[in-house]
């Protein structure tokens, strides 16, 4: 059986801006294209020291009200582009795809300026696993 690649959020790029740490941030401006299991996830740290992360996927309940699906948690450290394999995220068509820092450097973001694309709402503290949360603009 053939399954279709799932292809949700930007691409983890080393770019001029950064995401700190305690906030959880949605990227819905590339929803995901099928439903599934994400395998694997990439991030671009800009900072060096070991941070704590958490990456999942979020359902769009109405408006800026979003619900998490499934996630998962790891650490790393060290600065550029980290993938992670392995993983096991449940992930729904039309999800956003969400992240949180709670501790250590910045991620690389894109955000909600220029070309569009990119970080769209964040809500401060870890979401995941909540549901019914308002998320605000970015």
């Amino acid at each position: 059986m053939a399954y279709e690649a799932i292809d949700i959020g930007n691409a983890a790029v080393d770019d001029s801006s950064s995401a700190g740490n305690d906030y959880t941030y949605l990227d819905y401006y590339n929803a995901a294209n099928a439903s599934g299991i994400l395998n694997s996830v990439s991030i671009y740290i800009n900072d060096a020291p070991e941070g704590s992360y958490s990456i999942g996927t979020f359902n769009n309940i109405s408006a800026n009200v979003w619900s998490s699906r499934d996630y998962e948690s790891f650490t790393s450290s060290g600065t550029g582009l980290k993938t992670f394999t392995g993983r096991n995220i449940d992930v729904g068509t039309g999800d956003a795809l969400g992240f949180y820092l709670a501790t250590g450097g910045a991620l690389e973001a894109k955000y909600n300026s220029g070309g569009g694309i990119g970080l769209a709402c964040r809500k401060a503290g870890n979401q995941f696993g909540n549901s019914n949360v308002t998320f605000g603009a970015e």
